[in-house]
């Protein structure tokens, strides 16, 4: 039974490795696409995320979710996935007014974030994006504490 068992474990982190190296999430809706497992959620997301990253709960049974879950997938959002989202749309060049609106979501999510704390911030992407170019609420050598109030 022991043996079985760690079978059954290493299988399951061998898919988990795959489905995070390769886009192998479908969504049919908005756009047909196929996502990483750090691209998508169980939960909607759209309304922060717009259409950067999936929700699976819309188009899959509740059956799936422990699935989903043990692949990789995050039932909702977290501090990081905020910051890479951010990270990706400043790095992008998109200066649309869907880009702008999402770019405020993001940010006032990762500001509310910060006022909670967490390990996350310890994180070298968080680091690299607040001390770089791409964190637009720096100002000097200090963070802007108006970022996320408009």
């Amino acid at each position: 039974m022991r043996t079985y068992l760690s079978l059954l474990e290493r299988q399951r982190a061998r898919r988990g490795d795959e489905f995070a190296a390769n886009a192998l999430f479908f969504t049919p809706a908005p756009t047909p696409r196929w996502w990483k497992a750090e691209e998508v959620f169980w939960e909607d997301v759209s309304v922060v995320f717009r259409n950067s990253r999936g929700c699976l709960k819309n188009h899959y049974p509740e059956s799936l979710k422990p699935f989903f879950i043990g692949v990789g997938v995050n039932i909702q959002a977290q501090p990081l996935d905020y910051v890479r989202a951010a990270y990706e749309l400043a790095v992008s060049g998109n200066t649309s007014t869907e880009a702008r609106d999402c770019i405020h979501t993001l940010y006032r999510r990762i500001w509310i974030s910060i006022q909670e704390g967490g390990d996350w911030q310890n994180d070298a992407q968080w680091q690299q994006m607040r001390d770089g170019m791409c964190w637009f609420g720096q100002k000097g050598d200090h963070l802007d504490s108006s970022i996320g109030q408009n």
